[in-house]
Formats: C-alpha cells, sequence, structure tokens
C-alpha cells in the first residue's frame, strides 16, 4: 500500500474566496459593481431597454434597444454620469456612451 501525502481540506467557501480574490478578477468585479450602480440609477424604465453594459478604459457603455431612450439618455449623460460615480463612492467611471 503506498503512503498518502495528508492534503490539508479547506471548506469550499472559504476556496472560493480565495479563488475570487485574485488579483485577474479585478476588473470582473469592478465590471459588476458598476452594472450594479448602473441599474440603482437607470430606473425601471431605462432598464427595460438596457440590453447589457460594459465597462473598459474608464468608460461605462450602456446597449439600448430603443433609440428613443438613446436619445433621452444622451441629453443626460453628465446628470448620469454624477449620479453614478456618487452611487459607487468614487469616480471611477470618466464617461457614459449609449449605442
Amino acid at each position: 500500500m503506498m503512503s498518502r501525502k495528508h492534503a490539508q481540506t479547506v471548506p469550499l467557501r472559504e476556496a472560493l474566496e480565495a479563488f475570487l480574490n485574485l488579483p485577474r478578477f479585478d476588473r470582473v468585479k469592478e465590471a459588476v459593481r458598476i452594472d450594479e450602480a448602473w441599474r440603482k440609477i437607470a430606473g425601471r424604465t431605462i432598464l427595460k431597454y438596457t440590453l447589457r453594459t460594459e465597462f473598459e478604459n474608464q468608460i461605462l457603455k450602456v446597449f439600448l434597444s430603443s433609440s428613443v431612450a438613446r436619445n433621452d439618455l444622451v441629453m443626460m449623460q453628465g446628470d448620469l454620469l454624477r449620479k453614478l460615480n456618487a452611487q459607487l463612492k468614487e469616480d471611477i467611471v470618466k464617461e457614459i456612451q449609449f449605442f
């Protein structure tokens, strides 16, 4: 019979937390945080038309299904940017683009 090395047992929760706290997941966590903030400030009506969001190079890209909603949001862009950064409690988003 071969001898086995005793492996250290770690609870699954701790293992997952350690894995998700690796630096490679920082951008993903940041994008999720920004998407959640967008959902809080946008409101129900705008969320109906929001297809997805992307965050890269300090720019939030919001993809919409309605050109009318897109035009309205462009007019409110500065206000939305201020509200978004206030919700995030830091000036992480420098620009919002609507597509």
